[in-house]
């Protein structure tokens, strides 16, 4: 069943975040072929209050590949860039299979 990293945060450093987290972030995707579904720089909260700017949705082929990705060295030798750059949050879920 297919999992989605979903990433909603305020950007405090988009200098940093942009040019040297995100080409990196790319790059430790190697051999886990995610789909990048979503990179909104313009999100609309629609209920509830937040001061996040920004959600990216990535999807896996499941919560164990996501979790291979989010745990492999290349990623964990750039996350300090981004969690350093932002205010936010991370989650990881299951796809809907009615």
């Amino acid at each position: 069943m297919s999992a989605y990293f979903i990433f909603t945060h305020k950007v405090h450093d988009a200098e940093t975040l942009n040019s040297n987290y995100l080409p990196k972030a790319v790059e430790s995707f190697g051999p886990y072929n995610p789909e990048v579904l979503v990179v909104d720089e313009n999100i609309e909260i629609m209920e509830g209050s937040s001061d996040a700017n920004r959600t990216v949705v990535i999807r896996f082929e499941s919560k164990e590949q996501a979790k291979e990705w989010y745990n492999s060295e290349a990623y964990q030798n750039i996350v300090n860039l981004r969690l350093d750059s932002i205010d936010g949050f991370a989650f990881l879920c299951d796809g809907f299979k009615p």
